[in-house]
């Protein structure tokens, strides 16, 4: 059995298994209408790499230029080598959502190509209202979608990528699937989810990187289901070289743990990956988080320094102050017999008294600034606050007990220039 029949559970679709030269007729109806076409993939990520050069070939060599066309839909981007091919074809009719081929750009700013732009966050909802194909009743003619493997219940199970591949198999009246069979199959990466279209909309119950609320495959009716080809493309990340080794050294490959030897399951595809990091998914979110901490952490430093700053000016002339207008006091002490000693310890324990309570309630009141921003900002992006981090903790209160010692300094000064008050009269 070939790696193909392997790749399709459900063996009711064998049946299904062609060449895309055979699914070329799905295709001829667009020289009496233009047909709405949707393509998987996001990026130059699991978008279909087999049967849209087919359809170029076959119009190039029959010369159909100018006469079969489409209205394009995927994800988002996708190869240049199909989206600037259909261009210069005049293949494309209309864009959505978004796109980054030269020759397809050249195409729409000079208006011969139609162009749809979308926020890719908002197009998958649209489309299932049907919004973008509502003159010829909301759906879609044909489906195009890469895809790792077809499950038992002939279930598509994606490639590399999400993107609106969900949409399209749902709105589509015929779907072609090509099963990539020189790429790993991605079963169990993805968590498909599509939400209820407003006003029935509901929120994503997601709270935990590790969470998993929908399914490792899209919904499909297999009926619909005209055609499954091969696609033996590979698909890497990286800069390659003529020996297809990629180099990336921030390129990281998160897994969910159940896979050890994932570098030589893609070495095995003839893949090389150079200075690359394999990490699994607990590892990875404390990864993200460490990253993120690195990232602002020379920010909350400097915020740190620059509040201490002002608070340590801020006391010094307290303290100066404070010292200015006990002086007379103290010398009175010294007149009754106080030693100095004992004056600097009262000024020692009235200091401390004043530090503490400055302490308590700047962290009163910075546990509620904390609470009220948990409340109102943080909590609602889906973060969480640390209202206690014992390195900060610790960093303060070295920093408090330092602005303590350098206060003692013109303490000190003051203390050796008390006098009784016979000898300040006699100064007089």
């Amino acid at each position: 059995m070939s790696e193909l029949e392997n790749r399709i559970r459900d063996k009711s679709l064998l049946s299904k298994i062609t060449t895309p030269e055979k699914l070329i007729p799905l295709f001829e109806e667009t020289e009496k209408r233009i047909l709405n076409v949707g393509f998987s993939g996001f990026t130059p990520v699991g978008y279909p790499k087999v049967m849209p050069l087919v359809i170029a070939d076959y119009v190039e060599k029959n010369n159909l230029k100018g006469k079969w066309h489409f209205n394009l839909f995927v994800g988002a981007s996708m190869g240049a080598e199909i989206e600037d091919r259909w261009a210069e074809l005049e293949l494309t009719n209309m864009r959505w959502p978004y796109q980054t081929a030269k020759v397809l750009n050249k195409k729409i700013n000079d208006g011969s190509i139609k162009m749809g732009d979308k926020h890719l966050s908002m197009f998958s909802q649209d489309f299932l209202y049907g919004y973008y194909t509502k003159d010829c009743g909301g759906g879609l003619d044909i489906a195009i979608i890469e895809a790792s493997s077809i499950d038992e219940n002939g279930n598509i199970i994606l490639a590399g990528s999400v993107g609106a591949a969900p949409e399209f198999i749902t709105m589509a009246d015929k779907i072609i699937v090509e099963i990539n069979t020189h790429n790993p199959s991605f079963e169990g990466m993805h968590d498909i989810f599509v939400s209820d279209i407003p006003p029935y909309k509901k929120i994503i119950p997601i709270t935990d990187v590790r969470q998993r609320i929908g399914t490792p495959f899209v919904p499909t009716d297999k009926s619909k289901i005209v055609g499954i080809i091969e696609c033996d493309y590979y698909f890497g990340c990286g800069i390659a070289n003529n020996n297809k080794t990629f180099t990336n050294p921030e390129l990281c490959v998160v897994t969910d743990g159940t896979v050890h030897n994932l570098e030589k399951t893609i070495e095995k595809q003839g893949v090389i990956l150079e200075n690359s990091e394999f990490i699994d998914l607990a590892n990875g979110e404390k990864k993200l988080q460490d990253e993120i901490i690195d990232t602002i952490s020379g920010s909350t430093n400097f915020i740190f320094a620059g509040i201490m700053v002002i608070v340590a000016i801020l006391v010094v002339i307290v303290n100066i102050s404070y010292m200015r207008d006990r002086r007379s006091e103290w010398c009175l002490y010294s007149s009754i017999g106080y030693s100095r000693k004992a004056v600097y310890y009262s000024i020692l324990r009235e200091m401390l008294f004043v530090f503490v309570t400055a302490l308590l309630t700047a962290a009163v009141v910075s546990i509620i600034l904390m609470k009220l921003l948990d409340i109102f900002l943080i909590t609602e992006l889906g973060l969480t606050c640390l209202y206690f981090i014992p390195e900060t903790l610790i960093e303060i209160l070295c920093a408090y007990i330092a602005l303590f010692g350098i206060l003692q300094i013109p303490v000190r000064f003051e203390i050796y220039k008390i006098k009784t008050i016979d000898a300040i009269d006699d100064d007089m």
